[in-house]
């Protein structure tokens, strides 16, 4: 949980999760470039999926995007 409604923002959290994402992308592009490809192959992967499936990606944000709305109006009382 990211959001505690009694203490706010959990940053320990939040950093760890930033930290583990980082650590995968940079494991992830060290594995590629050991052998024999570009450092930025998995990235460059995942942005071609997101190209692929723009539709639904768009979707999913707009879904995303309401949800965190919804959530803010009913943190801030409107």
């Amino acid at each position: 949980m990211l959001w505690d409604p009694v203490f706010g923002w959990d940053w320990d959290r939040i950093r760890f999760l930033s930290f583990a994402l980082g650590f995968l992308w940079f494991f992830t592009g060290f594995i590629t470039a050991t052998d024999g490809g570009s450092f930025f192959d998995p990235t460059m992967y995942a942005l071609a999926w997101v190209r692929g499936n723009d539709v639904p990606v768009l979707i999913a944000f707009a879904i995303l995007s309401a949800g965190a709305f919804a959530w803010w109006r009913r943190e801030v009382g409107f």
